[in-house]
């Protein structure tokens, strides 16, 4: 304990952290950072401009990435160490590897931990994302589109159909969007995949307005003050990187931060042209903007 420049002797803490506590992220941040540190000072896994990216940590779930199998075999090994220094039991059950790339279909040995091999999976979910093994990074969507029907339909069930349409679109903006559209921001999109998630956000509107003519939504969407899925999309997109931007110019920037705001950079730039939204525009104004050219494409 450190109290001004008084530093006590060593206590012992037998319990561990509070579940829910506001305190307890932070607190268990502090204690496995040397977990990370190791990984750091591995040097092993994954490079990007001379940067070593082997090790993502949020709360309690870890998620090591390299390009070879004995890198990630001695990543493994680290943390082995560091957690049994700390005392912290991994969950070889719940633990699995996932291959991305040209030979991701092709058989490789295991990885080990504490002597038991570890699945190479076909899909693994990290912090709500379900990551497919494939010849890029690719993203199932499934789970996403079933759990947005699963609160559509109930809300259909508590209400109706015959409720009033503001009403239904306010529900549906409220508690099953953010469900469809979870970490878009973060995500890279393309045609395949946004036309995927816009099929399942029109059939609520094909329920709530009784038609299935696309051209007829849009303008239900229109007049309710809803936007489709691709306009969500870059909005949501637009906020995030202006905020990620905005962060990285106001505070100490760490390299992880740095390279992450430097690739994201382009990506912004060609938002605003895309929209014709001004520099020094604040996010709250985007929505107009996106709004208007939604207009301008209907108009069309």
């Amino acid at each position: 304990m450190k109290w001004g420049a008084q530093i006590s002797s060593l206590v012992n803490l037998p319990a561990g952290v509070r579940q829910g506590g506001i305190l307890s992220p932070f607190l268990f941040a502090i204690y496995v950072d040397d977990v990370l540190s190791r990984l750091a000072e591995s040097r092993l896994g994954c490079f990007i401009n001379c940067e070593c990216f082997n090790s993502v940590m949020y709360a309690d779930d870890l998620l090591l990435m390299s390009i070879s199998l004995m890198h990630l075999q001695l990543l493994t090994n680290i943390c082995k160490t560091e957690f049994d220094k700390i005392h912290i039991q991994s969950n070889t059950a719940k633990t699995g590897c996932l291959r991305i790339g040209a030979r991701h279909a092709v058989f490789c040995e295991p990885i080990t931990m504490e002597d038991t091999p570890l699945k190479w999976l076909q899909e693994m979910k990290y912090l709500g994302i379900v990551l497919a093994s494939a010849n890029r990074l690719t993203i199932n969507f499934q789970s996403m589109k079933q759990k947005f029907f699963r609160a559509l339909n109930g809300i259909f069930g508590k209400i109706g159909l015959k409720a009033s349409p503001a009403v239904l679109c306010s529900l549906l903006n409220s508690f099953c969007t953010p469900i469809l559209l979870y970490a878009c921001e973060a995500l890279d999109w393309n045609n395949k995949s946004i036309k995927s998630m816009e099929n399942a956000y029109s059939q609520a509107f094909f329920k709530m307005f009784n038609s299935y003519d696309k051209n007829i939504i849009k303008h239900c969407q229109f007049y309710m003050g809803c936007l489709p899925i691709c306009y969500l999309i870059d909005l949501r997109k637009l906020k995030f990187l202006y905020n990620l931007l905005a962060t990285h110019f106001t505070t100490v920037p760490l390299s992880a931060m740095h390279h992450l705001a430097k690739w994201t950079d382009s990506d912004f730039d060609i938002l605003r042209l895309k929209y014709d939204i001004a520099v020094n525009l604040k996010p709250f104004n985007y929505k107009q903007i996106v709004y208007q050219c939604f207009k301008a494409s209907l108009e069309v």
